[in-house]
């Protein structure tokens, strides 16, 4: 029974953290897609040297998602729920 319990919980504390950052990403991905296609002068602005606004764009974007891959290990660990014993 408890272990049911700490799944149920690891289950709510994944949903509580990834629907947010699901929500974040893809409005990033789909924001830098419209800025990429409508705003060219805008995203070509030089912040570092030759690095524009828009490999920033594309950096943090490809950084929210490798955070978020990384992340379920994370919460499996802290909630002490064996990732072997979800199977």
């Amino acid at each position: 029974m408890t272990e049911a319990r700490s799944i149920a919980t690891l289950v709510n504390a994944k949903s509580r953290f990834f629907t947010p950052m699901i929500i974040i990403y893809m409005v990033g991905y789909i924001g830098l897609t419209a800025l990429a296609g409508f705003a060219k002068g805008f995203m070509a602005l030089k912040v570092i040297g030759v690095l524009n606004i828009g490999f920033f764009l594309i950096a943090n974007d490809r950084l929210i998602g490798v955070i978020a891959a990384s992340l379920p290990d994370q919460l499996t660990v802290t909630n002490g729920v064996c990732a072997g014993a979800v199977s």
